[in-house]
């Protein structure tokens, strides 16, 4: 089965070649009558000021936009701490094109933090453990951070001001970073090595590789294996205790990002060309069954043959969010290879950044490499012409170079941590994000 939102002239032959199938001839993507788009981006500025809205109403006149100054605005307030300390003020930088609804107009800073890095222009990856008491962040450094939540309510951080530990053993790059239900953490690098850690600063176990490792996440339901993406395009299934690969699976393009389905019913590997390979994963024998393909590409225009995959990430109800380096963000209802919707806004050509959604999958966030991180409701309501296009969407500008941002929610116990701070639940949503320069902002969202 083959699925795309693509039809371009010129599609390709390739073949694709699983451990427990015989060789696949790829079909060639349809072509069909579909209009080469049309995008329109009127100039909206950022609204930093009282000054600058009043301008901006002027603008939107001129421009037939809508000029409501209720749908975009920069609220200041202070909320009150239990020991009666006040959250840092964060004058909201907005842009944003025709959004009806609002959701994120009362950020506020709550903390800022130095990561360690070694270069002026990293790419971040951060991830919660599964208890959400640690956070782990690393860059181009090879080094790893471990930052624990902090519980005093009499404090309005959110995580302790120092790294709890500090993991130093990889030797390059680590390119990605996965926990499972026991709070081990693994992390893949460039030094073609994958490492476990625990609650020591050296690794439990190192698992040797030929080459460099782009990718590692663990099994969701069986904590005791995790699969593997080495540059040599070879997907791996270890077993965390005896070391030993249980099983190859060999792709016939580079793979970016690999990712299990939150059940571990499927193993999903996202490819170079927008292309997402789906393997079905029985929890009984874990081998990999070749399912279909999905496309995340353009129908028409030079970005119709694709870009690189740059993440993967569930729902759990059957719906997968693609990000690529073509500035787009794509739902797919996997299972049956629907695209659902297409998301614009961000800038993303070159990074390895990732969009994921909010703890209760209303919302996706997206970091971008101009600065700023972008918020889109997740089924939003969009146009007849084009149904599948969401183009609604909330951006912000944390800081005033125009650097890489690295951005996600954080998950639903770090939000009831955020609100045991304060005398009301007055915290919707808790926002982490990191600059390629290495300065990581955390921004409460009030109601």
């Amino acid at each position: 089965m083959i699925a795309s939102d693509d039809h371009c002239d010129g599609g390709e032959k390739e073949e694709f070649f699983d451990a427990f199938e015989s060789p696949l001839e790829l079909e060639k993507a349809s072509i069909g009558p579909y209009p080469r788009e049309t995008i329109r981006f009127p100039f909206v500025k950022s609204i930093t000021s009282i000054s600058d809205y009043r301008d901006s109403g002027s603008m939107h006149e001129n421009l037939g936009l809508s000029s409501d100054r209720t749908s975009i605005r920069s609220v200041q307030k202070s909320f009150s701490l239990k020991s009666g300390v006040d959250v840092h003020d964060f004058p909201l930088r907005l842009k944003s094109e025709i959004i009806e609804d609002i959701s994120f107009s009362n950020l506020h800073l709550a903390q800022e933090l130095n990561v360690v890095r070694n270069s002026k222009n990293e790419a971040w990856i951060m991830k919660f453990s599964e208890s959400s008491k640690h956070l782990a962040v690393t860059g181009n450094s090879g080094i790893i951070s471990i930052y624990d939540t902090n519980l005093m309510i009499n404090e309005s951080e959110i995580l302790k001001s120092t790294p709890t530990q500090i993991l130093t053993h990889h030797t390059d790059k680590v390119t990605d970073l996965s926990w499972n239900q026991a709070g081990l953490l693994i992390s893949a690098s460039l030094d073609c090595t994958v490492r476990l850690w625990n609650k020591s600063e050296n690794p439990i176990f190192t698992y040797q590789h030929p080459c460099p490792v782009h990718s590692v996440c663990f099994h969701p339901t069986i904590s005791g294996y995790f699969a593997t993406a080495a540059e040599d395009r070879i997907i791996r299934i270890f077993n965390i205790t005896s070391g030993q690969v249980e099983a190859n699976y060999k792709v016939a393009s580079d793979i970016y990002v690999i990712k299990y389905s939150p059940l571990g019913d499927f193993l999903v590997a996202g490819l170079s060309h927008g292309k997402v390979m789906l393997y079905q994963s029985p929890n009984s024998d874990l081998r990999l069954r070749f399912h279909s393909i999905l496309k995340s590409r353009n129908r028409s225009g030079f970005k119709c043959f694709g870009k690189k995959v740059t993440g993967l990430e569930f729902t759990n109800n059957d719906l997968l969010l693609i990000t690529t380096n073509d500035s787009r963000l794509r739902l797919f209802q996997y299972k049956t290879s629907n695209l659902i919707q297409k998301y614009k806004g961000t800038s993303n050509s070159k990074f390895p950044i990732s969009a994921s959604f909010s703890s209760d999958f209303d919302r996706i966030i997206c970091g971008s490499e101009k600065g700023k991180f972008f918020i889109w409701k997740t089924l939003g309501e969009n146009s007849e012409k084009d149904p599948e296009k969401n183009n609604n969407f909330e951006a912000f500008g944390p800081r005033s170079q125009k650097v890489a941002e690295f951005s996600m929610f954080s998950p639903k116990r770090v939000v009831s941590l955020a609100n045991s701070k304060f005398k009301l639940n007055e915290v919707k949503e808790v926002i982490f994000t990191i600059s390629s320069q290495g300065t990581l902002k955390i921004f409460y969202n009030f109601n």
